[in-house]
C-alpha cells in the first residue's frame, strides 16, 4: 500500500499542447480514486504518467514521499491493468499470471502460491490450464486483475478495464473489483469515461475537462454540490436539466424567469440570495429525478414543469420521459405510467436541490444545502402573466 501525491503535474507535447496542466492529487493508503471525464480530457495521460510510461513535463509525482518522476516503470512498484487485458495469447492462465515473477526471478514454490491464491481470490481456479482464446470476456479481465494482484504492487491501476465487456457483465465487474479492492486495501487508482462507474465505485472522483481537473471530492459530494455546469452535467444519468434565463424582481419578490417559457418564484429563504445576486442573466439545473416524483404528486401545492413529451424510455422501474417546452428541453425520471409521445404533461416538482450557475463563466452560485432543501415547498411556478 502507498500514499500518492501529485504536485503541479502537467504534460506537454509540444507547442504548448498540453494534455494534462497542473494536476494536484493526493491519494491516501488503500484509497479508490476514480479519474473520469469525456474522452480526450487527460486522464489515461495522467494515469500514464504515474506508471512511468508518459514523461512528466512539470510538477512532482511522489510515492510514500518519495520523488518518483525520473525513476523507472518496473521500480515504482505499481501494476496496472489495460483496456485490452494485454495477456500472451500462447500462455496459459497460469503463466500470464506468473511471467512478472518469474521476471523478478521469484522462486516458484512462492510464484505457485500466489498464482493460486489470486485465482481462488478470483473465482479462475478451474481455468488455470486454458488459453486466453477459451475465456470469455469476463474471464481475461479476472486473469488481468490477477496478473496485478500476484505482484502484492503498494498501487493498483486501472485504465478503463471494462470498456470491451456488456453491460451486465460490466456491473457484475464493477461490484468484484470494488470487492476485491476492499478485501486486499490496497491504494487504487481507476480511469473511466464512465460516469456511473465512477459514482458507483470512487471512494473520491476526479472529474477532468480539457486536461484539467475540474473537482475532486466524493461521490455524493460531487453529485449534490458540482462546482460548475460541467460537473454538474457530466455527473448524473439522465444529466442535469439547464434553464437559461433572468433572475427579475416582481412583486412577489424574486423569481427566475424565461421569456415565453418557464418562470418560479423564489422561495423567501431564497431572496437574500437573490438580492445578492441581483438582476440579470443566470443558469438554473434542476435534477431529472427532481421533476413528477411520487411524493411530488402527493403534494397538491407542488408546482409544475409543463412541456410534450418527445421519447419515451421505459426502464422498468422507472421511466425517462424526454420532453420540449417553448424554450427548453427537459428530462425527467418517474415512475411507470401510461405514456405517450406526443402527450402534453405537467409534471409536480420536489427539488431537494435548486442549482443555480452563473451565465458567463458557468460556475456554481453559493447557495447552502439547507436552503436548497427547504425550497421545495415554498417555490411556485406561474404563467407569463405573472410578470406582466
Amino acid at each position: 500500500m502507498a500514499h500518492l501525491s501529485l504536485q503541479g503535474i502537467s504534460k506537454d507535447f509540444g507547442n504548448g499542447s498540453f494534455a494534462v496542466k497542473n494536476a494536484q492529487l493526493d491519494v491516501e493508503d488503500g484509497e479508490f480514486v476514480v479519474l473520469v471525464g469525456p474522452s480526450g480530457c487527460g486522464k489515461s495521460t495522467l494515469l500514464n504518467m504515474i506508471a512511468g510510461l508518459e514523461e512528466i513535463t512539470e510538477g512532482s509525482l511522489k510515492i510514500n514521499g518519495k520523488l518518483c518522476n525520473d525513476l523507472p516503470s518496473k521500480d515504482r512498484d505499481i501494476a496496472m491493468v489495460f483496456q485490452n487485458y494485454a495477456l500472451y495469447p500462447h500462455m496459459s492462465v497460469a503463466k500470464n499470471m506468473a511471467f512478472s515473477l518469474k521476471l523478478r526471478k521469484v522462486e516458484k514454490s512462492e510464484i505457485n502460491r500466489r498464482v493460486q491464491e489470486a485465482a481462488r481470490v478470483l473465482d479462475i481456479s478451474h481455468l488455470l490450464d486454458r488459453l486466453p482464446k477459451e475465456l470469455s470476456g469476463g474471464q481475461r479481465q479476472r486473469v488481468a486483475i490477477g496478473r496485478a494482484i500476484v505482484r502484492q504492487p503498494s498501487i493498483f491501476l486501472f485504465d478503463e478495464p471494462l470498456s470491451n465487456l456488456d453491460a451486465k457483465l460490466r456491473v457484475q465487474m464493477r461490484v468484484e473489483i470494488r470487492d476485491l479492492h476492499h478485501r486486499l486495501g490496497v491504494t487504487a487508482i481507476y480511469v473511466t469515461h464512465d460516469q456511473t462507474e465512477a459514482m458507483t465505485m470512487g471512494d473520491r472522483i476526479v472529474v477532468m475537462r480539457d486536461g484539467l481537473i475540474q473537482q475532486t471530492a466524493k461521490p455524493l459530494e460531487i453529485y449534490n454540490h458540482p462546482v460548475n455546469r460541467f460537473v454538474a452535467g457530466f455527473i448524473g444519468s439522465p444529466a442535469m436539466n439547464f434553464f437559461e434565463g433572468q433572475l427579475a424582481r416582481t412583486d412577489l419578490g424574486w423569481a427566475f424567469h424565461q421569456p415565453k417559457g418557464i418562470h418560479l418564484s423564489l422561495p423567501k429563504i431564497l431572496q437574500a440570495f437573490a438580492e445578492a445576486q441581483g438582476e440579470g442573466p443566470i443558469t438554473l439545473g434542476l435534477r431529472p429525478e427532481v421533476i413528477g416524483s411520487a411524493q411530488a404528486y402527493r403534494d397538491p401545492n407542488a408546482p409544475k414543469l409543463h412541456g410534450k413529451i418527445r421519447v419515451i424510455e421505459p426502464l422498468g422501474a422507472e421511466t425517462y420521459l424526454y420532453c420540449d417546452s417553448e424554450t427548453s428541453n427537459w428530462t425527467a425520471r418517474v415512475e411507470q405510467g401510461d405514456w405517450s409521445i406526443g402527450q402534453n404533461v405537467a409534471l409536480p416538482l420536489l427539488s431537494t436541490r435548486l442549482h443555480f450557475f452563473d451565465a458567463k463563466t458557468d460556475v456554481s452560485l453559493p447557495i447552502e444545502q439547507q436552503t436548497n432543501a427547504m425550497a421545495t415547498s415554498q417555490m411556485g411556478i406561474f404563467n407569463e402573466d405573472t410578470f406582466a
